[in-house]
């Protein structure tokens, strides 16, 4: 199919207008907008804060033998270079971290790059918030994620707000059925959860958490949270069982404490 000249001359038009690419795009228009050398930086800045990253999490790790999958290096230098939320440099720095390994066949990073990328910012910011949060129920009272029947778990809504951190303009209700739905629909959080307000007179034929989020944790999601922190050879599993004592500090302030009912 031929391409009609006119889109191209309009497109090129558009591109080499750096005020609209702006007026568009915002911040984003340095990516296209500027020259290449600009565009290297910006990229250059990104993944230097991924590598970093990978760096602190690997620790004394980083001075064993191992490699990192040309596949998996390959998806964190394609979308990494765009990635300048702190959330999105923690998972990407963490998988690189976590796909460091002395067989040069293991490529099991693929998988939760995969999930990284078809999720949002305000995706992974509730898996993050909400796997810490299991940890930290779980670490003095282990549980086993992979055969006990589905945990039900309860964060306030107040907790859940502040661990956001929203701004004015964002629209709290619909970003959190947005990350739930999202969640949910690639296994890493159970089929059933709820949300329930002060002020919910909703009939169902559960009941509703008062002013709170009960979601269920799963293996995929507690293995991802694990990739995302740069644990290597970790199951989803080990995140409640008792195994690892203790995780990196937290990146995000006000964690929500969540409760099993």
């Amino acid at each position: 199919m031929d391409i009609d000249a006119s889109i191209i001359t309009t497109t090129a038009a558009i591109i080499s207008s750096k005020d609209l690419l702006k007026k568009i795009l915002g911040p984003s228009a340095d990516y296209i907008g500027g020259e290449i050398k600009g565009l290297v930086e910006k990229c250059n800045i990104n993944l230097n804060n991924i590598f970093s990253n990978a760096k602190q999490k690997l620790g004394d790790r980083i001075n064993d033998n191992g490699q990192v999958s040309p596949r998996v290096l390959k998806n964190i230098i394609d979308d990494g270079k765009f990635c300048e939320n702190e959330i999105l440099t923690e998972y990407y720095g963490g998988v690189l971290a976590s796909a460091r390994t002395s067989i040069d066949r293991d490529d099991r990073a693929i998988s939760i790059l995969n999930l990284i990328k078809s999720m949002s910012v305000y995706q992974l910011r509730l898996h993050y918030l909400f796997y810490y949060s299991v940890f930290n129920l779980f670490k003095d009272n282990p549980i086993n994620l992979g055969t006990e029947p589905e945990i039900h778990i309860l964060i306030s809504l107040d907790d859940y707000d502040n661990a956001m951190d929203f701004s004015i303009e964002e629209n709290k209700n619909s970003i959190l059925l947005h990350s739930i739905m999202g969640l949910r629909s690639q296994g890493l959080i159970g089929n059933y959860c709820a949300v329930g307000s002060d002020s919910d007179k909703s009939k169902c034929l559960f009941p509703l958490p008062k002013n709170g989020i009960i979601m269920v944790p799963t293996v995929l999601g507690a293995e991802m949270f694990l990739y995302a922190l740069g644990y290597q050879n970790a199951s989803g599993i080990d995140l409640a069982n008792g195994r690892i004592k203790s995780i990196p500090e937290s990146i995000i302030e006000n964690l929500p404490k969540a409760k099993k009912v």
